[in-house]
């Protein structure tokens, strides 16, 4: 039995999503979908007002049947990649894999560990690999 292979958001360059290796961003229909499954990535561990969301989506100008609009989108996430989407207290959050990685996340790891060792004069250390 193999190990499952980590599941990956990209949102720098072109927008990827692999769960165990197997790319399921083309499973997401439209681009608020996509969107939205970012948004969400970007702050998870955190839940995301709905009316954040809703803003974030649509702006000034969201549907008429806009709890609707969002379920539906809330649900091709949920149907295309497998993540839990919870509605807590009038927010939303990802749920993503315990070792889900997000290029954001960890290019911003990596930003402060390299500040961390310039401040300590690591400088070879603070350059990272090559």
């Amino acid at each position: 039995m193999h190990a499952p292979r980590p599941t990956q958001v990209q949102l720098c360059g072109p927008f990827v999503v692999e769960v165990d290796g197997r790319r399921v961003d083309p499973a997401l229909p439209g681009r608020q979908a996509r969107v939205l499954l970012g948004y969400l990535a970007l702050a998870r561990d955190q839940p995301v007002p709905r009316g954040t969301v809703v803003d974030a989506l649509w702006g000034a100008v969201p549907p008429a049947e806009v709890a609707a609009a969002l379920n539906v989108l809330v649900s091709r996430i949920r149907s295309a990649t497998g993540f839990g989407v919870r509605a807590e207290r009038g927010a939303l959050r990802l749920v993503l894999p315990e070792h889900a990685r997000v290029d954001v996340e960890t290019a911003l790891a990596s930003l402060h560990a390299a500040e961390a060792r310039i401040a300590r004069a690591q400088w070879q250390p603070a350059w990272g690999r090559r």
